[in-house]
């Protein structure tokens, strides 16, 4: 899929594990991107039980574990009590890679409008993180880091079909200025 001028091979949300039907209703609350920074998971983790401290909505919110006929869990998170259960008034918080990190889900499972292929049932968590070290100046070599993005995909196979061999590719097309 490129730029989607024929439609979209991917609906937001995970797959339903009963019926794989694709329910608009049921996959709403999962049609956005939840942002985490370390900072905050930091200041969390000091606060989150004090009197008058907000607990940040996407730390709150996050899409641990899914709802209804959705897998039992979803985006990874740090389990305080070790209950299994994602209670963030309990001290429970997002797990992230880098010092910023976006969580989004989605999946093929409907009509490839933009490919014409046939859907693999395929539910996919993405993520994008990144590291920013204050201490490297843009002189240092090491300062790529401060400018490097890493997309981090898990594909997981939500039909009855078994795979053998499966290939991924992510079209990208960056524009700046």
């Amino acid at each position: 899929q490129t730029y989607k001028q024929n439609g979209s091979d991917f609906l937001p949300g995970p797959i339903d594990l009963v019926t794989h039907k694709y329910d608009t209703v049921a996959s709403a609350p999962y049609n956005r991107i939840w942002k985490v920074d370390r900072k905050e998971i930091e200041m969390f983790k000091l606060s989150f039980n004090k009197p008058g401290y907000i607990i940040p909505r996407d730390i709150l919110e996050w899409p641990a574990h899914g709802t209804g006929n959705y897998a039992k869990n979803l985006a990874p998170f740090v389990d305080t009590d070790g209950n299994g259960i994602y209670e963030p008034t309990k001290g429970d918080y997002p797990k992230i890679k880098g010092d910023q990190m976006l969580w989004w889900i989605f999946n093929d499972l409907c009509l490839h409008d933009e490919t014409t292929g046939k859907p693999l049932e395929f539910e996919i968590h993405g993520s994008l993180y990144a590291y920013y070290n204050k201490e490297l100046t843009s002189n240092d070599s090491n300062s790529i880091v401060n400018r490097t993005i890493i997309f981090d995909y898990k594909f997981i196979n939500r039909s009855p079909r078994k795979y053998k061999e499966v290939y991924a590719g992510v079209f990208n097309d960056v524009d700046l200025g």
